[in-house]
C-alpha cells in the first residue's frame, strides 16, 4: 500500500519483479495514517495476513505544490512540519497494530523499517529521528505483549532508496563515518529480521532492534564519538588503537592552551596554525568535501549553513570549551578570520 499510485516506471518494474517470483501482488492506494485504509487493506487480501513490513516515511510538509519545511533545528519548526515526520511511521505503527488485533491477524513477523537517525539523531531533523526511537520502542512493545516485531535502524543504503537518491545527504552522511550498505545486505538484514522473530529466544538473548551503519571502532569523524551513549563502543578499543592519532595530539594541545591562557603572544601564531587544520577538518567532514578547505576563500562559496554552523559550535564547545555564535560561523569571512576568532576566544585574550 502506497499514497502515490504504482504508474511510475519505477514502480511497474518492482511490481513486474515480484510477479515474476511467482507471488500474487495487490497494490493497494492508501494512507497508513488513516485507520479506514488500512481496514481496506485487510479486506481486500484474499489470504490472512501473516506478515508486515512498515516503511513509510516523510521528510517533508507540504502545502499545495510549495514546499514549506526542509531541514530546521527543533526549536524553528512549526507544529505541522513537526507532525509531517511523526505521523507516517508513529500513527502508521499504530494502526497497523490495532488492525492485526481487529481481525485477528496471527502474524509471523512485523518489520518496522527505522532509521539509525533514532539512534544517533540527525541534526535538523529532530521530527524525523523522533519518529525513528518510537519505532524502537515500539518494537519492544509489541514483543512485551507476545507479539513479533522488530526494528531495522537503516543508516546508507548506496543503490536504493532516500539517502540513494540524494546525493549530498549521502556525501555528508559518508563523511561523518557511518558505514554502508548496498541492496543485497538490505535484503539479507530484512531477511534476517524476519526469521529473528519466528526464533524463541529466551528473554535474556532477545533483541528487538537491529542497528546498521555503525562502524566499530568508531572512526574519528564519527559524531558518536563526543556522545556518551556510545562510551561502551569507544571503549572496545585499546588506548594502544590506531584511533589515537595525530589530531588527537594536536587536541591536546589546544586544550592544554586554552585551559592555562599563557599570558604574552610568542606561541600565538603557532596554536593559530595548529587551530587552522582542526577546524578545517572538521568543517570540510561536515560538508562532505572530498578536498579541504582554503583558508583564504570566502567560506559562503563552501554552502555553510545554520545547520553546519550549529553543529561546528557544539563540537567546538564539546572538544576545545569554546562558545562561538552560530551567527559568528556563518558571518566568518574566511577559515583563517574564523580560527583567529577562535584562537582569540580559546586564550581569553583580545590580541
Amino acid at each position: 500500500m502506497s499514497r502515490s499510485s504504482f504508474e511510475d516506471e519505477k514502480s511497474k518494474k518492482v511490481a513486474a519483479d515480484i510477479a515474476a517470483t511467482g507471488a500474487k501482488i495487490i497494490l493497494i492506494t492508501g494512507d497508513v495514517t488513516k485507520m479506514g485504509d488500512v481496514d481496506r487493506l485487510f479486506d481486500c487480501s484474499p489470504v490472512p495476513v501473516r506478515g508486515i513490513v512498515h516503511g513509510a516515511m516523510v521528510l517533508k510538509y507540504t502545502r499545495d505544490v510549495a514546499d514549506i519545511a526542509k531541514d530546521k533545528m527543533y526549536n524553528s519548526m512549526t507544529q505541522n512540519e513537526f507532525r509531517a515526520a511523526l505521523s507516517p511511521k508513529v500513527q502508521g505503527a499504530w494502526n497497523l497494530h490495532h488492525a492485526c488485533l481487529n481481525h485477528g491477524a496471527k502474524l509471523d513477523f512485523f518489520t518496522l523499517l527505522s532509521s539509525i537517525c533514532g539512534v544517533i539523531g540527525q541534526k535538523g531533523q529532530a521530527n524525523y529521528s523522533a519518529a525513528n526511537s518510537f519505532l524502537d520502542a515500539f518494537a519492544t512493545y509489541r514483543n512485551s505483549l507476545g507479539l513479533p516485531a522488530c526494528s531495522v535502524d537503516l543508516g546508507v543504503v548506496e543503490d536504493v532508496g532516500y539517502v540513494n537518491n540524494r546525493e549530498a545527504l549521502a556525501k555528508r552522511l559518508l563523511a561523518q563515518g557511518w558505514a554502508p550498505i548496498n541492496e543485497l545486505h538490505l535484503r539479507k538484514i530484512l531477511r534476517l529480521s524476519i526469521l529473528h522473530q519466528r526464533i524463541d529466544f529466551s528473554d535474556s538473548r532477545r533483541s528487538y532492534q537491529i542497528i546498521t551503519g555503525i562502524p566499530v571502532p568508531l572512526p574519528k569523524e564519527s559524531p558518536a564519538q563526543l556522545d556518551a551513549r556510545f562510551r561502551m563502543l569507544r571503549e572496545t578499543v585499546s588506548s594502544k588503537a590506531a584511533s589515537l592519532d595525530d589530531t588527537s595530539d594536536n587536541m591536546s594541545v589546544l586544550r592544554t592552551a586554552f585551559k592555562a591562557k599563557p599570558e604574552g603572544g610568542a606561541n600565538d601564531q603557532a596554536l593559530l596554525g595548529i587551530l587552522s587544520v582542526e577546524v578545517n577538518d572538521r568543517i570540510t567532514q561536515s560538508l562532505g568535501l572530498s578536498d579541504g578547505i582554503d583558508s583564504d576563500r570566502p567560506l559562503a562559496d563552501y554552502g555553510i549553513d545554520s545547520l553546519v554552523a550549529m553543529e561546528f559550535g557544539n563540537w567546538l564547545r564539546t572538544e576545545l570549551g569554546v562558545e562561538i555564535a552560530t551567527l559568528e560561523v556563518i558571518a566568518a569571512k574566511t577559515l583563517a578570520s574564523l580560527s583567529k576568532a577562535i584562537l582569540k576566544k580559546g586564550l581569553g585574550t583580545g590580541r
